[in-house]
């Protein structure tokens, strides 16, 4: 089986005509020889070309690919013009949420239709789980951050001036509230307000099915009153039942990310067993240098320390350049650099594409994932100090109390991803610098989880 499986992938590889590239015909090569496996994970560094192994094992298979949001659902789409894809039902024209009951012409329902023909789709988790299209073969593309899209699901924040919650909120409380959307759905349905009927069906369920889960496993969710006096729902841990819901109870998964570590893996996966490859990076590491420039810096550095770190890489390292930091302290290092772009959460995309136009220097904030600096965009990377969590809110000290090394893994797979922005292929270079003293440490402590691609390219002076 293994040899036709290889034949199958390597002939057809992703539709679009283009040959394989060599790491991707190794890890197609690996995946034919551990086809009897039920879990597979891969994890591949920027410039491997995940995407289309991933479309190649769909064409091979016949299995579903699913993505942690809708803006890679858009990604793979302009890759594959082709390609049937399903985001949330209410991103389509008509606006309707739900599963589109009473909705016949519009791109959800087209697309929908498609999939439950057997057309290969792309959705995002919830769109897979709502159509109903399950495959025995699922393939999960980015697969690290599966976790945390399904930790959103799960999350509900009540508004003071909406709900009125009690101090004493608990399960019983949100399952009232979860009958009443319930109850305001059908009175909107006998009106023919299909569209608002379908949305407060739909908070109806999602509230129902966490106040089930906060009765059965109490331990498993933080409730708190936030700085706005909302009361939020937040699940430690992701139930089994709602990554299988996920994975439609795939019989097969194979997971691909460039940062996957093995213990991540493994939760994803749940009872199945699994294979795991950690392959090279297709770019040399001398191009993808990350420098350790200690400096004592950490999160309670005043912003006049960090800024005259940043001015000495600075004057070291020429070229467009991103410095890794937080919102608040972001809005202080502007007050150092005059004519550098700061955003907030709102103007971040318009930022990146002024920056990408006009280039610079970018205090950039959340930009660890999902940002393409290739070329001389991006030839200077800067991590003044490193992403740890808050671990004293409530659900960053609950996760810290139940798993502290999962704490220091986070924090060390983001820095890997800050590391990626700036070289994204073979003739591509730049060069990170992290000014954190406690990054020997923390490297150290995660060394068995993290990529080997990653690993050979610090120099550490």
């Amino acid at each position: 089986m293994s040899g036709i499986l290889k034949h199958s992938l390597l002939k057809t590889f992703d539709g679009s005509g283009r040959q394989p590239r060599p790491l991707q015909v190794e890890a197609l090569g690996w995946i034919a020889d551990n086809c009897s496996s039920p879990g597979l994970a891969i994890q591949a560094g920027t410039g491997t070309g995940k995407q289309a192994i991933a479309r190649a094992l769909q064409i091979a298979t016949g299995g579903a690919i699913l993505v942690p949001n809708n803006a890679l659902v858009d990604q793979a789409q302009e890759t594959y013009p082709n390609l049937n894809t399903l985001k949330g039902a209410e991103h389509y024209k008509c606006g309707i949420g739900g599963d589109h009951e009473d909705c016949t012409d519009c791109g959800y329902a087209k697309a929908k239709q498609r999939a439950r023909s057997g057309e290969p789709t792309l959705f995002n988790p919830l769109s897979y789980v709502y159509s109903g299209c399950y495959t025995d073969t699922v393939i999960v593309d980015e697969a690290h951050k599966l976790e945390g899209f399904l930790r959103l699901l799960i999350t509900y924040k009540f508004s003071q001036l909406k709900y009125s919650p009690p101090k004493n909120a608990d399960a019983a409380w949100v399952a009232r509230k979860a009958q009443e959307y319930n109850r305001i759905g059908s009175v909107y349905k006998e009106r023919k307000e299909m569209k608002k009927a379908a949305q407060a069906f739909q908070q109806g369920k999602r509230l129902g099915f966490i106040a089930d889960q906060m009765k059965t496993k109490p331990n498993d969710f933080v409730t708190y009153f936030d700085d706005q006096n909302a009361f939020v729902v937040e699940p430690i841990e992701v139930p089994r039942e709602v990554f299988e819901r996920a994975l439609g109870k795939a019989k097969k998964v194979i997971l691909l990310s460039a940062t996957i570590p093995p213990r991540w893996a493994a939760k994803v996966l749940g009872h199945r067993s699994f294979k795991y490859l950690d392959m090279p990076s297709p770019i040399p590491k001398e191009n993808r240098k990350v420098l350790y420039r200690p400096a004592g810096l950490k999160a309670s550095s005043s912003p006049l320390e960090v800024a005259q770190w940043i001015k000495k890489q600075l004057e070291e390292h020429k070229g467009n350049a991103i410095v890794h930091t937080t919102y608040s302290m972001g809005l202080e290092l502007a007050k150092f650099f005059p004519g550098a772009l700061v955003h907030t959460k709102q103007t971040k995309q318009s930022t990146l594409t002024k920056f990408k136009r006009d280039g610079g220097l970018w205090i950039a904030a959340g930009a660890s994932e999902g940002i393409d600096l290739a070329g001389e965009t991006g030839r200077v990377n800067l991590v003044p100090i490193l992403p740890f969590a808050n671990n004293r809110n409530p659900l960053g000290a609950a996760l810290f109390e139940r798993d502290p090394f999962n704490y220091y893994l986070e924090t060390a797979v983001q820095f890997v991803q800050q590391c990626g922005r700036t070289t994204r292929g073979s003739d591509d270079w730049s060069v990170t610098v992290c000014g954190d003293n406690r990054l020997s440490w923390l490297l150290q402590k995660c060394d068995k989880e993290l990529p080997k691609y990653f690993k050979e390219q610090i120099q550490w002076r």
